[in-house]
């Protein structure tokens, strides 16, 4: 079995399953009866069925109790085997675009340092044994010996294998989770490059582009391949994933993005009616009022000088916040609108994703002035004020 810098050997017995033995004894032992009721002389032999197998056998481990078979530490092949954690790490690696034949480069380089390593292991304890006993230990074996160390490392051809068998076998468990995984945002993308290299017939090539639709969590959730660029290839992929988010109460698409929105916008619009209804708000918002009385309740525009901002610290940030209340107090009883906007330090882990978030350290307060004639703004610096806190009394 391959690991990441060794390798070990499985060691197993032949077991024999007493009921599956009965039952093929039991077989025969009815026909015998059967054929002497009727005087009839024949022999008899046991059905084709195995009840012996060894401890190993793929086909067995899945039905031991308790999920024993789970804690078997390699996926087997003929004569071979691949540590499931070298397994695990095959699929990350060539996601993020490793050959085989580099994967296979990588661990013969693992293996030849793990090699010197206990080689100079073994030579310590050589003169060790010889200094205190006078004894002569053996030699550490060579890198290639098939007898003793036997250092060899799969190919690139062989690891591809393995990782194309294993997924062959829980390919209707993938397909179970990607299903789970839902979508209310779609990022839609078309990539030419691949098809190219996938595969020809008499140097064309059997298709034209590779569309992958991922959704908000950037997980693939819809990926296939087109011969043109028909909308109408897209509908196969779309109701199968339409059928899904129904049958497992998924929410429906709220957003979707293309590279190609001109060409694009009335398919998906047309095929997805919960797009069509977030479009349709958007449009509403968007629209421009036309009665005073939807003028009135329109929000103010915000837009602003920068002349009109104002960078506050300390004490300045109480005044500032005593004086708007009074400011807002003072005005006639009515609707009055406010913005309010923070930032923060977020630090961002190796691997892209927040490790720590940091306290407030920067309120934007923007407002219409008592004059309802500029907006102007606050940029309140609170990141040296841990006890600070805005209220605003009610006017």
């Amino acid at each position: 079995m391959i690991t990441l810098d060794d390798h070990y050997h499985c060691l197993s017995r032949r077991y024999r399953c007493k009921v599956c033995e009965e039952k093929a004894k039991a077989i025969v032992a009815n026909y015998s009866n059967l054929a002497e009721n009727h005087n009839l002389r024949a022999n008899f032999k046991a059905p084709e069925s195995q009840y012996s197998f060894m401890a190993w056998n793929k086909r067995v481990l899945p039905l031991y109790a308790n999920g024993l078979g789970d804690e078997f530490p390699a996926f087997l092949t003929w004569r071979a085997g691949v540590d499931k954690l070298l397994l695990d790490l095959m699929r990350p690696l060539y996601d993020k675009g490793l050959r085989p034949e580099a994967l296979s480069d990588t661990l013969l380089e693992l293996h030849s340092k793990r090699y010197h390593q206990e080689y100079r292991k073994r030579e310590l304890k050589i003169v060790k044994m010889s200094t205190l006993s006078g004894k002569k230990g053996v030699l550490f074996s060579d890198f290639t010996d098939k007898r003793r160390y036997n250092g060899r490392c799969p190919t690139g051809q062989y690891l591809q294998m393995v990782y194309k068998t294993y997924h062959s076998a829980i390919k209707d468990f993938l397909d179970r989770e990607v299903k789970k995984r839902g979508a209310t945002r779609i990022h839609i993308d078309a990539s030419y490059k691949e098809a190219k290299h996938l595969c020809q017939y008499h140097g064309e090539n059997l298709f034209k582009g590779l569309i992958t639709a991922t959704n908000e969590f950037g997980e693939i959730r819809l990926q296939f391949h087109v011969v043109t660029d028909d909308h109408e290839q897209f509908l196969p992929a779309f109701s199968a994933f339409f059928k899904t988010i129904q049958e497992y109460g998924q929410p429906e698409v709220k957003l979707l993005s293309t590279d190609n929105v001109a060409g694009d916008r009335n398919f998906y619009l047309e095929i997805l009616p919960s797009l069509r209804r977030s479009q349709t708000r958007v449009d509403a918002l968007a629209a421009t009022a036309e009665t005073e009385d939807e003028n009135e309740n329109r929000l103010p525009n915000c837009v602003y000088d920068k002349d009109n901002v104002t960078t506050l610290g300390g004490q300045d940030i109480v005044t500032a916040i005593h004086d708007l209340n009074n400011d807002l107090n003072s005005r006639p009883t009515g609707k009055h609108v406010i913005g309010l906007d923070a930032e923060w330090n977020v630090e961002m882990g190796a691997h892209g994703f927040p490790k720590s978030v940091g306290r407030v350290a920067l309120l934007i307060l923007v407002y219409q002035d008592k004059d309802l004639k500029a907006m102007k703004a606050l940029l309140l610096r609170v990141h040296n004020m841990p006890n600070f806190q805005i209220h605003f009394f009610p006017f």
